[in-house]
């Protein structure tokens, strides 16, 4: 399953090293379970959800006590920002990464995003971004959105994904 000399990791605590020291930080946010509204900023000290009213903290089997200090909904958030930086530190990646608006040839056919008219339409509505060549395009993905409320289900895995568009193709 893994490449010859390499291991995983055996125990959470030895993956969680590892991806600190790559660089891979995460953030976990309290969340309504009903997903009305992320516990930071001003509703860091929320006790119950100001949209439905449910509590911040999970509820025992019996649904009388509330866990305190156990949130009902965690997001784990993985900041772009130190990722994107973290692949400009290497020339061979940076050069990828710039590869749409230096190396391209227009062949008349459609084999990257940076062909389409879409990605035309954003480099002339915003010639400020279009020229900075190391300015990344970004498509986001979803999976598990449910806006009517017409799924029910206990546990909830939405997964949202970015991916970067200007890399090559090859």
């Amino acid at each position: 399953m893994l490449p010859l000399n390499n291991e995983m990791s055996l125990s959470m605590y030895e993956a969680k090293k590892t991806f600190s020291a790559l660089g891979m930080e995460y953030k976990k946010i309290h969340a309504c379970s009903n997903g009305c509204v992320l516990y930071r900023s001003r509703y860091k000290d929320a006790i119950a959800c100001l949209t439905c009213g449910k509590s911040r903290w999970k509820i025992n089997n019996e649904g009388k006590k509330i866990k305190k200090g156990v949130p009902s909904k965690v997001l784990w958030y993985f900041p772009p920002i130190p990722r994107f930086k973290r692949m400009f530190q290497s020339s061979k990646t940076a050069k990828h990464l710039m590869w749409h608006a230096k190396d391209k040839e227009y062949d008349g056919k459609l084999c990257h995003p940076s062909d389409s008219s879409a990605w035309k339409l954003v480099d002339h509505m915003w010639l400020d971004f279009a020229s900075e060549l190391r300015n990344l395009r970004l498509a986001l993905s979803t999976d598990g959105i449910n806006p009517h409320k017409s799924m029910s289900s206990r546990h909830v895995y939405d997964a949202i994904i970015i991916d970067l568009r200007t890399t090559t193709t090859w």
